[in-house]
């Protein structure tokens, strides 16, 4: 038996080049999709196996020294702070805060409009200072007494007449139905307390006793103790505006009237100048109101147009017994969303201010406070309640 002959390099490098060529072969089209896929595949993994994560850009943190100004380049521990007056603080100084260039810029465009700062509650008032940013802050804010007990400026309550808001308040009998506002100064009021009571007498109400003096919401009970002595009400001339008021009413009133917020659809589709779907819009309208404490809120519902509200106004009596209130330091977001003078803007404003401050006992801080405007505050505070 012969025995096979052993093969050469040669034939074996054929083999394999006839192995390759079968496993590999192709056509041109084919060919060419092959070479671009091949650097497709290495850019992706490239990419995949490129790390993710990037440096952070570091934010550089400068010490304030009061006796030796720290320079710029000298970087510090984030947490590095240190006791500084909000009415003085200098831009440099707040970004050693913490703060960032806009939130500085922010700070100083709102201390720059007239802004002061009179207690570290006011700081979070502020817009760029955020809730977090507050609590790390506010152990370290240093308000001087001086700023805190200064008097504002003079302000002016009419063309000749000038008023300071803090001065020696006069005791004098007065009523309250017929004093000028600054008569109402000279008692010790606001001058924007002042120009509040005379507004909510203009709109109509009348002060029939004490109890109606503090009614109004500019009103506080320590300023009506006070001037409880020497309240003086012409009740005579309260009469006699009542009767020559009822003697202008037109006949037709003489029946009862019919109280706005007790009434359902059926009896106020009864008065004339209301039909079904305006009856129904009202009492949606009273439902988020709580209900309504002037005849005059009538026109702020669709559909209620001036010649029908002169109809209406003879037919209608409030009772503002019947109002639900909103307990503002205790209602929740949802109870306080729909009503219809609570806009999402003032209403985040208001939730913000009483997590840092805990809570109101009167309306008025709302208006000192530049949380609420005065015309803000007029509007709600038949809605407010204050339970501590």
């Amino acid at each position: 038996m012969s025995l096979k002959q052993r093969p050469t390099p040669s034939s074996l490098r054929q083999r394999w080049k006839r192995l390759f060529r079968g496993a590999f072969r192709s056509s041109d089209r084919e060919g060419r999709r092959i070479l671009l896929l091949i650097p497709m595949l290495v850019i992706l993994s490239l990419l995949f196996l490129w790390p993710h994560n990037k440096p952070q850009r570091e934010q550089a943190w400068v010490e304030y020294a009061p006796t030796k100004p720290a320079h710029p380049s000298e970087a510090l521990p984030k947490d590095s702070l240190f006791d500084f007056d909000p009415n003085q603080v200098s831009a440099h100084q707040l970004q050693a805060l913490g703060l960032t260039k806009r939130q500085v810029a922010t700070f100083l465009n709102y201390r720059n409009s007239g802004v002061r700062f009179r207690r570290p509650e006011d700081v979070a008032r502020c817009y760029a200072i955020s809730d977090s940013l507050y609590r790390r802050l506010q152990p370290f804010i240093r308000i001087p007494r001086e700023a805190t007990n200064a008097a504002p400026t003079v302000r002016t309550v009419s063309p000749d007449t000038t008023v300071r808001r803090h001065h020696t308040p006069e005791r004098f009998p007065f009523d309250p139905n017929r004093l000028s506002e600054a008569e109402f100064c000279r008692l010790g009021f606001t001058p924007r307390q002042a120009a509040t009571i005379c507004r909510y007498r203009a709109s109509g109400a009348r002060f029939k006793d004490m109890e109606d003096f503090g009614r109004c919401y500019a009103v506080s009970k320590e300023m009506l103790e006070q001037l409880r002595p020497y309240l003086r009400i012409d009740t005579l001339a309260l009469r006699n505006r009542a009767d020559s008021t009822s003697s202008v009413a037109s006949p037709a009133t003489s029946a009862p009237l019919l109280e706005l917020n007790s009434a359902d659809s059926a009896a106020l589709v009864g008065l004339v100048g209301i039909g079904p779907l305006t009856a129904g819009r009202i009492i949606r309208y009273r439902q988020r109101l709580g209900g309504f404490c002037r005849s005059e809120q009538l026109q702020e519902v669709e559909g209620v147009i001036p010649k029908n509200y002169l109809k209406i106004l003879p037919q209608i009596r409030i009772d503002l017994s019947r109002i639900q209130k909103i307990d503002i330091n205790f209602a929740s977001p949802l109870q306080m969303r729909d009503h219809p003078y609570l806009p999402e803007q003032l209403l985040n404003r208001l939730l913000k201010y009483r997590q840092l401050k805990g809570g109101w006992r009167s309306i008025g801080e709302l208006t000192e406070q530049n949380i609420l405007s005065e015309a803000e505050a007029e509007k709600l505070a038949p809605y407010f309640r204050f339970d501590q």
